[in-house]
């Protein structure tokens, strides 16, 4: 049997083991063991706006048994469950008792809670047995729904504690000490880093300063030994126990995020073993950051949750949101969450939930301006309803436009898409206001409040009109240039670290050269394109490329795209020999552009013996490497300007589009004439209009005008 095979094998039987751990204990709850004179559980009505209900687990084998109590929320003296539903299918019963041990009935669950139960149940560290449980708690099928999702977020603040619950251990006992064990090890290695990491913000500054952080590598014993991976030695110390683990289904759920910040101790339960909280989510942090190897993902990350680098690195940058925050608390830097709604709707867009009005719902709790904003969960509003009631206000409350930013990436959602072909009286969505991401990958957008292409930003914007009944906004701005040419839209890489990229990335590579080299053949091949394109591509007026001996900032910017485009030229010539594919010829451009320009770059690059495809030097390394951690590429179309400006755009836009500030926006926009109106397309970065020249010396009131969105 090939070792292939073998590891196939070896990977699926990990995939089930979660079902066979739990074995008879789940199939004893089967409904067609219970017996069937045991009755639904009716409910009894809460009495009092802040009562709710709490369990109390029973400690028997042969079921699940529980009694309820009601509360008044503010006494606590339970723990919360967070958890993922799973499968909807409820074939397995919990039977509720009263205080002398009758039966009073059963209450229909979920496989995954009843795996939660049963670990609960039996696992010695939990000692107190008294749990808030949303399946069992909320009476589902009545009124008093809606009343207890509000109620949540004091649910888990009041808590003793949260528990997250990952899944049953895995059937081998030893690979699951093993994982624990290198868990433990690697949260105490890398203890120096967090504070730093913190500091950084965000994954793309921290990317930046890695290298200054105390620690960058894993301790000795843990390095590999060659180049290629040893899956044995993997699996025996520990590291696909912990990276599916860490990347399981608990990292993808909408509802789970207001769960992990609300309240000040939350744990983790996998089997019947508690684990840390920020031990657990800091791997996924050191994953993202490469400071552990990405390799490992390739080959262990969960195919159901996360197949894709593009997709780890998402999980990664919610994960790290959920870490930052709380690290702060519990560094006592804020008090509590602090991010306004359509932030939070922003930093954790990629998490899922089964209910569109949730991606409002889920985050009100965690969300400062929900309550002046007047937003209640109400499930009795259509969710295309409940989407424009919150732009409106979003809107009216501020006058940042940040509104704009978000709409622009999930203008291409799915979403309420089955309206768009219904009759006019349906409720559609307009271009400018929010719909639900779903399931897409979305461009990411240009920087915050570091662009000031109108003078008039942020706060000093007049507040909007609405035409319509709300569904034509009314903005003041006014065009600046148009769309002459723009490129195919940039697709994100599918790479997990793998010494050999599949022959969709290679092509990928080859698409990405030439595009670039669209906008040169447009523009000219010289050093202001090449410096033009560099500022587009990084799109953050406050990044200065470091200086290089001998030239000028206008070169110096140049040498660093040069240096990035070579070296993309040199990997995909590399990686298509690899695989055996021909890609001379699609390089045979590049190539020559990289000479033009190379000639124009002084004495920095000897053209005596200079060749394309030579090795980059130690400083061109450098500059690839500082432009690398800062593009902005991915779901956007470069393109030229009718006035020849590059532009970086999000989406797709065509020629004629209009390039459009607005007053309090701290972006250009991308608008289409729809008859006299305007339809949003995107965001969008023009090298030379990002710090106001178009209105030096020109006064906004004399020169703007209304522009009308639909």
């Amino acid at each position: 049997m090939s070792q292939d095979k073998v590891t196939s094998l070896q990977e699926e039987g990990m995939a089930n083991e979660s079902a066979n751990v739990l074995g008879s204990d789940l199939r004893s709850q089967d409904p067609k063991f219970i017996q069937n004179q045991v009755p639904r559980y009716v409910y009894e009505a809460l009495i009092g706006p802040d009562k709710i209900r709490v369990l109390n687990l029973h400690v028997t084998k042969e079921r699940i048994e529980c009694s309820l109590q009601e509360v008044s929320v503010s006494e606590g003296g339970y723990q919360a469950l967070s958890y993922v539903w799973g499968k909807p299918e409820q074939h397995f019963r919990a039977i509720v008792s009263d205080e002398n041990g009758d039966e009073l009935g059963y209450i229909p669950l979920t496989e995954n809670l009843q795996a939660a139960l049963c670990d609960l149940r039996d696992a010695e560290e939990v000692t107190s047995k008294k749990f808030w449980i949303d399946q069992i708690c909320i009476d589902q099928n009545a009124d008093e729904k809606s009343h207890q999702v509000a109620l949540m977020g004091e649910i888990y603040r009041k808590a003793e504690r949260v528990i997250t619950y990952l899944g049953p251990a895995v059937l081998d006992e030893g690979e699951e000490k093993r994982g624990i064990a290198l868990l433990q090890q690697l949260y105490v290695h890398f203890s120096a880093d967090y504070d730093p990491i913190c500091k950084a913000r965000g994954l793309r500054r921290g990317h930046e300063m890695k290298h200054t952080f105390p620690v960058v590598n894993v301790p000795k014993e843990l390095q590999k030994e060659t180049h290629e991976l040893d899956h044995q030695k993997c699996v025996f110390q520990g590291w696909r126990w912990l990276i599916r683990v860490a990347y399981g289904e608990w990292t993808t759920r909408l509802w789970l995020v207001q769960e992990q910040l609300l309240n000040k101790e939350v744990v983790m339960l996998h089997g019947q073993s508690l684990l840390p909280w920020e031990a657990l989510t800091s791997i996924i942090v050191l994953f993202s950051l490469e400071l552990l190897p990405r390799e490992y993902l390739r080959h262990y990350l969960p195919k159901e949750i996360c197949g894709s680098l593009s997709e780890s690195l998402e999980i990664g940058g919610s994960v790290y949101m959920l870490w930052y925050y709380r690290a702060n608390v519990r560094n006592k830097e804020r008090r509590t969450f602090v991010r306004r709604l359509i932030d939070n709707m922003f930093d954790f867009q990629y998490h899922q939930c089964l209910d569109y009005r949730d991606r409002i719902f889920a985050l009100l709790a965690i969300s400062y301006d929900a309550t002046a904003l007047n937003i209640v969960a109400d499930y009795s509003v259509p969710a295309p309803r409940v989407f424009l009631n919150i732009s409106v206000k979003n809107l009216l409350a501020y006058r940042d436009l940040l509104l704009l930013t978000y709409a622009s990436r999930w203008i291409n959602s799915e979403a309420f898409s089955e309206n768009r072909s219904k009759s006019s009286n349906s409720t559609l969505i307009p271009s400018w206001a929010l719909r639900p991401p779903h399931q897409i990958t979305f461009p990411p957008p240009i920087p915050f409040e570091v662009c000031t292409p109108h003078p008039r930003i942020l706060i000093s914007g007049r507040p909007p009109r609405f035409l319509s009944e709300y569904s034509v906004l009314v903005l003041r701005g006014r065009f600046l240039d148009s769309i002459f040419m723009s490129t195919s839209v940039d697709s994100p890489d599918e790479l997990l670290g793998s010494n050999v990229l599949p022959k969709s990335s290679v092509q990928n590579l080859c698409k990405r050269l030439n595009t670039w080299l669209e906008v040169f053949q447009h523009l000219g091949s010289t050093i202001q394109c090449a410096a033009g394109l560099c500022r587009a591509i990084v799109a953050d007026p406050t990044w200065a490329p470091t200086p290089q001996n001998g030239l000028s900032a206008e070169q110096s910017t140049a040498f660093h795209f040069w240096s990035w485009y070579r070296g993309l030229a040199n990997s995909t010539r590399e990686y298509g020999a690899a695989l055996g594919l021909e890609v001379t010829l699609s390089l045979k451009q590049c190539d020559t552009l990289i000479q033009e320009l190379a000639a124009q770059l002084g004495g920095i690059v000897n053209l005596d013996s200079f060749q394309s495809n030579d090795p980059l030097t130690c400083e061109e390394h450098a500059a690839s490497d500082e432009m690398r951690l800062r593009t902005l590429i991915y779901g956007r179309s470069f393109c030229v300007t009718l006035n020849g400006r590059v532009c970086n755009a999000m989406h797709q836009p065509e020629k004629g589009d209009h390039i459009a500030a607005f007053e309090g926006a701290d972006r250009l926009f991308i608008l289409r004439p729809v008859g006299k109106r305007y339809r949003l397309i995107g965001e969008a970065y023009v090298d030379g209009l990002m710090k106001s020249e178009a209105y030096e010396g020109i006064d906004p009131d004399e020169v703007d005008y209304d522009i009308e969105l639909v």
